[in-house]
């Protein structure tokens, strides 16, 4: 499909294909692009003068020019509050997100075989992200390899490893479906309570959310590639799917357990809770996640800025 005009602003779209060339959409566009971006421009100057975060675009199909921010009646106050009149060519248009750089590397995305924790920072200022200690220790993020870091914490209360990220900006988000939120705060295991609604992502099964259960949970005695001696402690928090659905699978484990913008925890254990049939699998709904005060065990703090 091509655009075409007569140099103002009547706009045709055609469909063109060997000697067949038919018309299939055409009108007469109030504003001519050249408007536009005159307007576009003056609204960016306007709007730079508030330290506002924003993003700015010409919509063609509803000519118009847009400019995109995270709280459309906070701006459009903050523009009145300076004498400011954005062109009636110009439309303030909220979004749930600013545009994110493919280089970026947070809570929730998929790694080579789990999911990919929260962002840390060690006390040399050092980023990386997370991920369960039980995961492989070689992880990558799309073609890029994550170096494994020292130390890592595998029993006791601890279930978490990092890795740094070479070439890859390290923010504090987490994802949640198609887009992403800011982490603002963590939420220690003596603040998290039974009953509590709280909601993962998992590069398998995606965003979803249950209550918890119980946060003195631990798993078997042992320690199954801890060695001799290594034991849990029951300090891991359970998590109870609000209505059966599976809330963990192979491939989550590592993956950001949070409400609003604070941090709970990583994903370490699916648990199977019934059979559909006494010779059927287990299903697997419920899910155990270490809480955010044993990242300590491994010298990092999660990035809530």
């Amino acid at each position: 499909m091509k655009f075409t005009g007569d140099g103002e602003n009547t706009i045709q779209s055609y469909v063109s294909g060997g000697d067949l060339q038919a018309i299939v959409e055409t009108g007469t566009a109030t504003n001519t692009l050249a408007s536009l971006k005159e307007a576009q421009a003056s609204a960016i100057d306007m709007v730079r003068t508030l330290d506002a975060t924003f993003e700015a675009g010409i919509n063609i199909q509803e000519n118009r020019a847009e400019i995109y921010t995270l709280d459309k009646d906070a701006l459009s106050t903050a523009l009145e509050k300076d004498n400011h009149i954005l062109s009636d060519k110009v439309e303030l248009v909220e979004v749930s997100h600013m545009a994110r750089r493919t280089t970026d590397v947070f809570a929730g995305l998929g790694l080579t075989s789990c999911t990919a924790g929260f962002s840390v920072e060690d006390s040399n200022g050092t980023k990386g992200i997370t991920t369960a200690a039980h995961c492989s220790n070689t992880q990558s993020y799309g073609n890029i390899n994550l170096p494994i870091q020292s130390p890592q914490a595998y029993g006791g209360s601890g279930e978490v490893q990092w890795h740094t990220t070479p070439g890859l900006d390290v923010v504090n988000e987490v994802k949640i479906g198609s887009y992403s939120r800011e982490v603002t705060d963590t939420t220690d295991r003596s603040e998290q309570s039974v009953g509590e609604y709280v909601c993962n992502y998992g590069m398998v099964t995606g965003y979803d959310c249950g209550h918890i259960n119980d946060t003195s949970w631990m798993p078997s005695d042992s320690c199954d590639n801890g060695g001799v001696g290594c034991f849990w402690n029951p300090t891991f928090v359970r998590v109870r799917a609000s209505n059966g659905q599976v809330l963990a699978d192979n491939g989550d484990s590592g993956g950001p357990w949070f409400i609003g913008q604070s941090a709970y925890g990583i994903m370490v254990w699916a648990l199977p809770i019934h059979q559909v049939s006494s010779s059927g699998p287990w299903i697997r709904t419920d899910a155990a996640y270490m809480p955010v005060d044993y990242m300590s065990l491994i010298g990092v703090e999660i990035l809530t800025d």
